[in-house]
């Protein structure tokens, strides 16, 4: 893939994160600060959680568009197989469903769900969350 594509996929993948932090009802971003939904410059579950179905679904096909794009170059653990958009979905809303998870980007708590899915094992999957938890920790 050529520098300037990936340039283009990134560039639209920040604006949709942009747009995506100011489409929310009025009581949850009243609730929910901007600084709060992100994590240095992505998205955390804060945002997650704050977004209707069809940010969330947008957010899901997004990233798995990238991924495709991107030739599963990015660094993050993927799915084996072909997971429906809802699942993964699920398995987000799961995630975030774990108050200590609230600060881990949207971008690697996928990869935890996509662990999840391909059959890591419990011990795997709690250690990577356990690293993610304290790479997001506030310090």
């Amino acid at each position: 893939m050529k520098p300037f594509t990936m340039v283009l996929l990134f560039g639209a993948l920040v604006s949709f994160q942009a747009s995506a932090q100011t489409a929310k009802p009025p009581d949850v971003a009243a609730a929910t600060s901007e600084a709060a939904r992100t994590s240095g410059p992505f998205l955390n579950g804060r945002a997650w959680l704050s977004w209707d179905d069809g940010m969330r679904l947008g957010f899901v096909i997004g990233i798995a568009e990238l991924h495709m794009i991107a030739n599963e170059n990015l660094p993050i653990v993927w799915f084996k197989g072909k997971p429906a958009n809802g699942e993964v979905m699920k398995g987000l809303q799961d995630f975030y469903q774990e108050p200590a998870n609230a600060r881990i980007a949207i971008l690697e708590a996928i990869s935890v769900v996509a662990m999840k899915f391909n059959g890591e094992s419990s011990k795997n999957i709690d250690d990577a969350t356990a690293i993610l938890r304290e790479r997001y920790a506030v310090k």
